[in-house]
């Protein structure tokens, strides 16, 4: 009987058995790790333990606050210094200077009569020479020709002041440039630049400047240089005073009748 009975209660208890020891490994809990005995490796990568450094204590110190917006006083940009006035004179008048002391190297008929700028023309017949002073110093001296010393065409003495800016003009056949009126004398006597005719080519010929600072050969009037009587127009001699002085002889022509002179 038990014989029979035997494989059929193994049949039965071994399955229960093994589901038994299948069931407490899934349900039990994992046991704790335990220390692995000395002297045995592990794949666990050491940790090394890192000193903290230790905190030196820092001696008391002053903090300065952060300049915020409101506070920073904005910057002033540094203006150049003010340029220093200078309060200059005015150039002395005649009236104010006439002392022959101040100015001993000018003659002295220019320091009486110069204008407030100190400006004057003196031309000298004997040299044949104009002499143009500003601020009561020679400036320039001009070589010219004055009039022959002859009836109707020698140049007077004479003192007053330059005239208006007559130009360009036709006189005896020629034309002289840069023309400004002085005074009547038989005719108009003026400073301009030297005589000259136009060739066919349109180039102006002069004629007689070698005579300029060497001798009289005009008709009265006071010839320059082109050069010189242009310069003298950029200088604006308007209403400045001049002086002619005499013919050296002290024999001046006679007076012609007014009309009867020769412009040149």
């Amino acid at each position: 009987m038990l014989r029979f009975l035997w494989p059929r209660l193994c049949a039965i208890a071994l399955p229960l058995l093994v589901g038994s020891v299948l069931w407490s490994r899934v349900s039990a809990k994992p046991p704790l790790a335990t220390p692995p005995p000395q002297g045995v490796p592990t794949n666990t990568p050491e940790m090394t333990a890192t000193e903290r450094p230790t905190a030196m204590p820092s001696s008391p110190s002053t903090l300065t606050p952060t300049a915020t917006a409101e506070s920073t006083a904005t910057p002033q940009p540094t203006l150049p210094p003010s340029p220093e006035v200078v309060v200059r004179s005015p150039t002395p008048s005649v009236e104010a200077d006439p002392s022959p002391e101040t100015h001993p190297s000018v003659p002295a008929v220019v320091r009486l009569g110069a204008d407030e700028r100190g400006r004057y023309l003196l031309v000298d017949q004997a040299t044949q020479t104009m002499h143009v002073f500003e601020g009561w110093r020679e400036i320039r001296i001009f070589p010219v020709s004055t009039g022959l010393p002859e009836s109707h065409t020698e140049t007077p003495e004479w003192s007053g002041r330059v005239g208006e800016y007559v130009g360009t003009f036709e006189s005896l056949g020629t034309y002289q440039d840069d023309g400004w009126y002085l005074f009547s004398h038989g005719g108009s006597i003026l400073l301009h630049g030297a005589p000259y005719v136009v060739d066919e080519a349109g180039h102006k010929v002069y004629s007689d400047l070698d005579s300029l600072g060497r001798r009289p050969t005009s008709h009265g009037c006071i010839r320059l240089a082109p050069a010189d009587a242009a310069w003298l127009t950029t200088w604006d001699p308007q209403d400045v005073p001049v002086t002619i002085t005499a013919w050296p002889s002290g024999e001046p022509g006679q007076q012609g009748d007014e009309g009867e002179g020769s412009v040149g």
